[in-house]
């Protein structure tokens, strides 16, 4: 098509109307004809139809049709008129054409700048979409982008490619479903379940979720979903995030494992329940319907199958294993994984296999071949516990590699557990046995000891029945202790005593180094009888026929002096004896003591009985005391008598009843009275009456005796005749010893610092006094008489320092336990520490003054005394222990408010600082008080009986300078008068 081409000739030239935009048909002869100005038409070929005629060119061809259309009807114009009117017209156009050119070359210029921005978009937009697509091909988990429509992939990336297990272009032809189970792991169908996380996505939500996928394979895939809804015109298009979760749900079962084990360490009870709760956690992880455990006691090589669960063989007895499967693990320390035909070409037959198991090398040595076996070794701090076994019998794919690792991974916190539950049971048997050993003291504490033979097959059943051994028997040495014959031998298989071992006989010479270790005062420890030193000879003729293996023999004391030796016998693997064991075999002992002691009483009192002449002449010189009586008055004494009960002549006892003499309330609550006749009945009934009492002297002081009441024949009537033994010393030793077994648990725990505290304090005391002892023993007629008394004194000096140590502990013992009694009563605090202060100057030979500071106070306090005394006792003595003598020691007392504030200055050697945090901590001393003689348990004493008395103790201390310790009780408060603490 020709468009027309309109141009101007004007004075600057020629002008385009339409900047080459295209126009409109024209007339030619028209515009030849009827246009007289020189305008010209140039016929150009457009692309555009007419249709795209902009309106300002409309403008211009509307002006010159309207120009041609005013010419035709008007050609009697005059010429200037007409050439005045174009003139016009083309003056009123050009401007026209200028304003429409204007506006023309603005939109052209802002669609060319239109058309630049669009082409940089179109580019960041190609490289934006290929940053994408790198991102998401290189992206960590598997992309896939979901047709919702057709259910095919219209992208995946290689990790997806990967993770399913197909090539790209079969991968997006396959679709979501064959990815899939039929049934997911919550029981919900795949087809169902995808299509409603799908529609989610699709609905602007962001689903994240657990699914299970199928790879190419068949084997199914944990993974991890999320789904976003991507933009698409028309279409519905879901891009999902696929993470594969096995490897996370590997680490989370096997940490979810060895949490469960840690935890059965607090929640089994025993090790048989903590072995079953192990095979419930192995169960999770993998099939293990057939599980045991071996541990191995390397004492005695042998593997012990401690817990074990089989669908085919029964748990195997102890024995060692040399060659087979465990013993494969055991010996190198790796897991090893075995099938059925591997197995089998490694059965034994015939004799094992010589020399020791190379690497890699393994046989069958017993139980059935299972389809597949794979075990791994229990192994703590690089020690071999034993071994962990799981195998299947019906699926050789049960057990791969990566059930090896997992195996191999939750065998070390296995191992920790069993460890640790070993160790837990192990303690608590020992506590178990502690307090059985108390309470079979206790018992033995109050059997009757007069008949010893009785007395000794009781305590000799008792120790078998403690110990848990074959054997128990005592040895009675003979002979000026050249030998030892058998009293009494208990079987505790048996339950009673062997009559035809009773007078057996051992000399010196056949096994010399026994006596030699018998002499030497200390408990025999044979945990081994066949390389002990002291046993050793015994072998092939005692031990080896009777299969004794280990013997625990503690000698037996009386008066100093070893009388004879309990012998505890072990038949069967080797034993380790225990400090307890040890400790509770010489406890035993001094029961024996005690009886002998006991029986030789008992037959002094016999000999008494056996004629009123023997009677009359020993009634007089024996050292006990014998009172004559009937029914209600006291005739005769001795004087071993009147000097137990404090009497100066006989008449201060004649004519009175025995319960005048004699504590009102005794010691079971019973009236002395009526608890008197009843003794006296049973001795006339039964023919004798022996019983404890509580005597009183004429201050007023009781005392522990016991007494033997025998009816005797006198002058045509029958009497009593009661023979006193003042008890005192024998009742304070066995509270004390009642009181240490009721505190040896708690004691535990400090029984190592108190061997410690015993072994350094007491030795040299000990030494002392047997050195002394042995001097006045071999050299007594050739002494002077100041040497002996020196000697004496210097006994004397000394077993008070150790009885005083002994003390200390005895009382921290009591204090620990809880035991110590806070008896508040009115006190004149001022007489109190008058008394304290000259005590101590008495106790301490004025060694350093003590200057007491107190103020007067107006009423007395509501305190315990005797508690008060254990502080400020020990305080004191402290405070001149270690003070150069000479120097004064200040003791102020002062009251503020409603407590009585007490403080305890020196100007010693004072306490190191790094000391001081240590200072209540029982056995602790201070690092320079290491010369001084001293338990470490004062000030823990001094702490306890202050909190006793809710008081509070401060400590101030300077190296060479002195202490200055305060302490505050609130022993003004009225309130204190009603309470009684325990």
């Amino acid at each position: 098509m020709l468009n027309c081409f309109i141009g101007l000739k004007t004075h600057a030239g020629w002008e385009s109307m339409t900047h080459d935009l295209p126009f409109v048909w024209l007339p030619w002869e028209l515009v030849r004809n009827d246009l007289m100005t020189p305008v010209y038409l140039l016929a150009i070929q457009m692309n555009d139809p007419v249709s795209w005629l902009l309106p300002a060119a409309c403008g211009v061809i509307g002006a010159i049709i309207g120009a041609l259309a005013m010419k035709r009807p008007s050609r009697k114009v005059t010429q200037p008129v007409r050439e005045a009117r174009i003139q016009q017209l083309n003056q009123e156009l050009e401007g026209r054409v200028n304003e429409r050119t204007s506006a023309l070359s603005n939109a052209n210029n802002q669609l060319t700048n239109e058309i630049t921005e669009h082409r940089k978009t179109e580019a960041l937009l190609r490289q934006s979409e290929e940053q994408a697509r790198i991102l998401v091909d290189n992206a960590p988990e598997a992309i896939v982008v979901l047709d919702f429509d057709n259910g095919l992939f219209v992208a995946v990336n290689e990790n997806a490619c990967r993770l399913f297990g197909y090539p790209r272009e079969a991968l997006m032809k396959l679709g979501l479903a064959p990815l899939c189970p039929i049934v997911q792991a919550d029981g919900r169908f795949s087809d169902e379940a995808a299509r409603e996380k799908i529609a989610a996505a699709l609905a602007g939500e962001t689903p994240v979720f657990e699914w299970i996928h199928k790879n190419s394979v068949g084997n199914l895939i944990p993974c991890e979903v999320r789904l976003v809804r991507l933009p698409a015109e028309g279409r519905n298009l879901v891009r999902g995030s696929v993470t594969d979760n096995t490897e996370r749900r590997r680490k989370e079962r096997i940490q979810k494992a060895i949490y469960q084990i840690s935890e059965s360490i607090h929640t089994a009870n025993d090790l048989d329940s903590l072995y079953r709760q192990i095979h419930g956690t192995i169960k999770e992880l993998m099939p293990a319907d057939n599980f045991f455990l071996s541990l191995h006691d390397a004492a005695t090589d042998m593997h012990h199958f401690v817990y074990h669960v089989d669908e085919v063989d029964k748990r195997p007895p102890p024995r060692k294993l040399k060659y087979g499967m465990s013993a494969y693990v055991l010996q190198t320390g790796k897991p090893l994984l075995a099938d059925r035909n591997a197995m089998l070409q490694r059965q034994i037959k015939g004799s094992p296999p010589p020399g020791p198991i190379e690497p890699g090398n393994w046989y069958v040595e017993s139980g059935t071949p299972s389809a597949i076996w794979l075990g791994v070794p229990l192994v703590v701090r690089g020690k071999a516990l034993g071994v962990m076994v799981v195998q299947d019998y019906h699926d050789e794919k049960a057990y791969g590699e990566e059930e090896k690792r997992i195996l191999a991974f939750v065998a070390e916190q296995t191992a920790l557990a069993i460890e640790r539950k070993q160790a837990e049971q192990a303690l608590r048997i020992r506590s178990e046995q502690v307090l059985r050993h108390r309470n079979m003291l206790l018992e033995l504490a109050k059997l009757d000891k007069s008949e010893f033979e009785l007395a000794l097959e009781k305590i000799c059943g008792l120790a078998a029945l403690a110990f848990n051994v074959a054997r128990v028997s005592y040895w009675s040495l003979c002979e000026g202790n050249t030998a030892i014959i058998c009293e009494v031998l208990y079987l505790n298989a048996r339950k009673g005593v062997e009559v035809s071992f009773k007078g057996m006989r051992l000399d010196q010479t056949s096994c010399p180094d026994y006596f030699k270790a018998l002499g030497a005062k200390e408990t025999i420890v044979a945990n081994q009888v066949l390389t002990h030193p002291a046993t050793a000879a015994l072998g092939e003729s005692y031990l080896k026929p009777l299969g004794i293996s280990s013997m625990l023999d503690a000698p037996v004391w009386v008066h100093g002096c070893v009388v004879g030796v309990l012998c505890h016998e072990h038949i069967g693997p080797g034993r380790e004896w225990t400090a307890e064991e040890i400790d509770f075999s010489a406890s035993v002992a001094t029961m024996i003591s005690l009886a002998i002691e006991a029986a030789q009483r008992a037959r002094s009192e016999r000999s008494l009985r056996e004629s009123e002449e023997k009677h009359r002449a020993l009634f007089r010189a024996t050292s006990q005391g014998v009172l004559l009586h009937d029914e209600n008055i006291i005739f005769e004494v001795n004087s071993a008598a009147m000097r137990m009960l404090g009497r100066g002549n006989e008449e201060d006892l004649l004519g009175k009843s025995p319960w005048d003499i004699s504590a009102p309330i005794q010691a079971n609550g019973e009236p002395a009275e009526s608890l008197a006749r009843k003794h006296i009945r049973t001795a006339l009934e039964k023919g004798s009456a022996r019983f404890e009492w509580l005597a009183r002297r004429p201050e007023g002081k009781d005392f522990p005796a016991e007494i033997f009441l025998t009816p005797i024949p006198l002058h045509g009537r029958t009497v009593i005749q009661a023979v006193i033994n003042d008890i005192t010393e024998r009742k304070q030793a066995e509270t004390e010893l009642l009181k240490a077994l009721a505190r040896e648990k708690e004691l535990g725990v400090l029984k190592s610092s108190f061997v410690s505290l015993v072994s350094h304090e007491f030795r040299t005391p000990l030494g002392i006094i047997m050195s002394s002892a042995e001097i006045l023993h071999s050299y007594l007629d050739q002494l002077e008489t100041i040497h002996r008394q020196e000697h004496l004194e210097s006994i004397a000096k000394n077993a008070k320092r150790m009885a005083g140590m002994m003390e200390e502990v005895l009382l921290f013992g009591q204090v620990e336990a809880g035991k110590m009694e806070l008896h508040p009563a009115p006190l004149s605090l001022s007489s109190f520490c008058r008394r304290l202060k000259d005590e101590i100057l008495s106790a301490t030979d004025g060694q350093c003054p003590i200057v007491l500071t107190m103020e007067a106070f107006p009423t007395d306090i509501f305190a315990d005394e005797r508690v008060l005394r254990h502080i400020f006792t020990n305080l004191l003595l402290n405070a001149v222990k270690y003070s150069r003598a000479g120097s004064p020691v200040h003791f102020m007392v002062a009251q503020e408010g409603k407590d009585a504030v007490f403080q305890v200055r020196d100007q010693g050697i004072g306490i190191p600082e790094a000391d001081q945090q240590w200072l209540f901590k029982a056995f602790h001393r201070g690092s320079n008080a290491a010369n001084l003689p001293g338990t470490g348990l004062g000030l823990v004493i001094v702490k306890r009986s202050v909190e006793l008395h809710n008081g509070r103790i401060k400590v101030e201390s300077v190296v060479d300078q002195g202490t200055a310790i305060t302490v505050r009780l609130p022993l003004f408060n009225e309130a204190n008068e009603k309470n009684t603490r325990h």
